[in-house]
């Protein structure tokens, strides 16, 4: 199901489902999807396009408390 809204505003339960899979814009949403994601314990995909438009990047976060989360990716 597609969600057109805000990310911040959905309920935690909104987000539970077998996978997330997003194309976030901001580091924020990516920051509040990486919380739920790992309290919820759902896998979780982001992709995204560098600002040149020419790559490309997909992540995946599996759950778990020995897996690396979107804040250990960075600086």
């Amino acid at each position: 199901t597609a969600i057109f809204d805000k990310v911040e505003r959905l309920p935690w339960g909104t987000l539970r489902a077998d996978v997330i899979f997003t194309c976030l814009d901001s580091r924020r949403a990516r920051m509040y999807v990486n919380l739920v994601s790992r309290r919820v314990g759902v896998l979780w995909i982001d992709a995204g396009v560098g600002g040149g438009g020419q790559l490309a990047r997909v992540s995946v976060f599996p759950p778990g408390a020995d897996e690396p989360c979107l804040e250990c990716s960075w600086d």
